[in-house]
């Protein structure tokens, strides 16, 4: 199914009744990623998975965006799909859309479930491509080069996969969501693996102690694709705490 947002055709999955919950994918994922975890939820509740704009069968995003323009993108996704209270499972850039939106105090989140969120840039991504970036933008002359850079030191850069979205990653980033995960009221879980290298698990403790009333639960000797690999033991966590 498609609806338009932000100017923008999203493709997403909806499915089952009840009360609804939105599964938003990390970064490079699809709707697909979260689908076998969300159906864990059918039919007490009703699903909605969409592709986020450059993934999937979405329109790709202005060059201008970054957390915020994702998240205001999802807030009149639902909005065209006149769902006004929402439980939020995000993965990843998922779960950084998801504390933005939580932050604001007109959002639609009733709860949040944050899988490896990313919310600020440590681990694997202190050093992301955006420092062959910075090196490049001091010595132009070495542009032709940048993707031989990119492949040498960052085999498995985002900016290499996606290189319509580069301004949009660089945007992201860059971007410290501190602040807003310290806005967050509403109930929140917080779900990690221990062997997380992309956002270490020593970032989930350090949002469990900004995210007033949170509860954390790590998952041993499991990465930064915990939701994806793990479906029906997080399904499991989230239906306990809902």
């Amino acid at each position: 199914m498609f609806v338009k947002a932000a100017g923008k055709r999203i493709h997403y999955i909806d499915e089952g009744q009840g009360d609804p919950i939105l599964f938003v994918h990390g970064w490079g994922g699809t709707s697909a990623s979260l689908l076998p975890l969300a159906r864990s939820f059918i039919p007490e509740h009703r699903i909605i998975i969409p592709d986020l704009p450059g993934f999937g069968q979405s329109d790709n995003p202005d060059s201008s965006w970054g957390p915020t323009e994702y998240a205001r993108c999802i807030e009149e996704f639902l909005t065209a799909l006149s769902v006004r209270e929402i439980v939020f499972v995000g993965h990843s850039f998922g779960g950084g859309i998801g504390i933005i939106m939580a932050s604001s105090a007109a959002h639609p989140v009733t709860k949040l479930i944050l899988a490896g969120a990313a919310y600020r840039r440590t681990g694997s991504l202190r050093n992301s491509p955006s420092t062959v970036g910075r090196l490049l933008a001091a010595t132009p002359w070495l542009l032709p080069a940048r993707n031989i850079l990119y492949r040498i030191f960052f085999r498995s850069s985002d900016l290499l996969k996606y290189p319509a979205l580069e301004s949009n990653f660089k945007r992201i980033v860059s971007t410290d969501l501190t602040p807003q995960a310290g806005k967050v009221s509403v109930p929140t879980l917080i779900l990690w693996g221990e062997k997380d290298t992309q956002t270490p698990v020593a970032d989930a403790r350090r949002l469990v102690n900004l995210i007033h009333g949170s509860v954390l639960r790590t998952y041993p000797d499991i990465r930064h694709n915990l939701p994806i690999i793990r479906p029906d033991e997080v399904a499991r966590d989230i239906k306990k705490f809902l």
